[in-house]
């Protein structure tokens, strides 16, 4: 509280009092008007005197605080290298184990005592020359006499053209020919000296290019680097492999095979086919691959031509003379 408010408080209570004090004293001695006259001026003055109270004392501000210096720019306080860390306990070296003791070696066997060199050393033997090649003359009908017999064996050469594995491309047509009834073929240097003929034609051309010149004929490409060689009979089998596009079963064996590419196969098991002659012609080959080096290699044709021909252009004919495999029928 206050100084204010204590000297108003105090002030109240001395007010009421004196009240109380005039009105006791106006209901004793209403007739002693001066008596009463004095009190009344004596409470007035005191009355006065009590409602001027002295003045508080003047407040003063409170002091202003200080305010606090200025933090001290302080320097970083340099940091600390951590120690190095402790080498790391290296472990102890592999004890070694002692090399084992050198194989004894055993002694060398005795020399044994060669003979003397004779004075003329004796002349080296010559190799037999081998047996000269013959040819079968071309002939109008088959092989000539004594000729090679279809089924192979023998030692004299199929004639007429430049295959060397003449006779086993004949056994293999045979071979495949007897799995669909049909009855062996025979050489004819004749047919062969005609596929030769074409065979050298159609390798003199740009990559031996295949296009078919005559009825009842077969034709294979070969290209390879290096160049292929000479041989024929791997054409009876590709020839062959033809069989897996021709349908046994459709009545119209011509014409809805016909377009399948199968007409190698057709002409080699044909029924009516009873001879067959082959040749084959090569020629070098530039090879360019794509990543422009150039390799020179070769390419091969192989010829080979049948009579009676086949492929005749029917139903009926294929009908009669392309039989299917006898485990098929039974």
């Amino acid at each position: 509280m206050t100084t204010c408010s204590l000297a108003a408080f105090i002030f109240l209570l001395f007010a009421l009092s004196c009240h109380a004090e005039s009105q006791s004293l106006r209901g004793a001695d209403h007739g002693n008007s001066r008596s009463a006259s004095a009190i009344d001026t004596h409470t007035s003055r005191r009355l006065l005197a009590w409602k001027r109270p002295p003045p508080p004392p003047s407040l003063l501000p409170p002091p202003r605080r200080a305010s606090p210096p200025p933090p001290r720019a302080t320097s970083p306080a340099p940091t600390r290298k951590s120690p190095p860390p402790p080498p790391r306990a290296t472990s102890p070296p592999p004890t070694r184990r002692p090399p084992p003791p050198p194989p004894r070696r055993s002694p060398p066997p005795t020399p044994r005592a060669s003979p003397p060199p004779s004075s003329f050393p004796p002349p080296p033997r010559k190799a037999p020359p081998p047996p000269p090649l013959r040819r079968i003359a071309p002939t109008e009908k088959g092989t000539a006499s004594p000729g090679p017999l279809a089924g192979g064996g023998g030692s004299a050469l199929l004639g007429g053209g430049d295959c060397p594995d003449a006779q086993r491309l004949l056994d293999a047509a045979n071979r495949l020919r007897a799995l669909h009834g049909s009855p062996p073929l025979e050489w004819s240097t004749r047919l062969a000296a005609q596929a030769q003929a074409y065979a050298d034609e159609l390798a003199g051309s740009r990559g031996c290019a295949l296009r078919h010149d005559a009825a009842g004929e077969c034709l294979l490409r070969v290209s390879s680097v290096p160049a292929p060689d000479d041989s024929c009979s791997s054409a009876v089998n590709a020839w062959y492999g033809e069989l897996a596009w021709y349908d046994f079963k459709t009545p119209n064996a011509y014409r809805d095979n016909w377009s399948n590419s199968i007409g190698h196969f057709t002409q080699l098991v044909w029924r009516d086919s009873t001879q067959i002659g082959c040749g084959v012609g090569t020629a070098a080959e530039r090879t360019v691959f794509p990543s422009g080096k150039v390799f020179m290699g070769g390419c091969k044709a192989i010829v080979c031509r049948f009579d009676p021909p086949g492929n005749a252009a029917s139903d009926a004919a294929f009908k009669a003379n392309v039989l299917p495999l006898k485990s098929a029928t039974g």
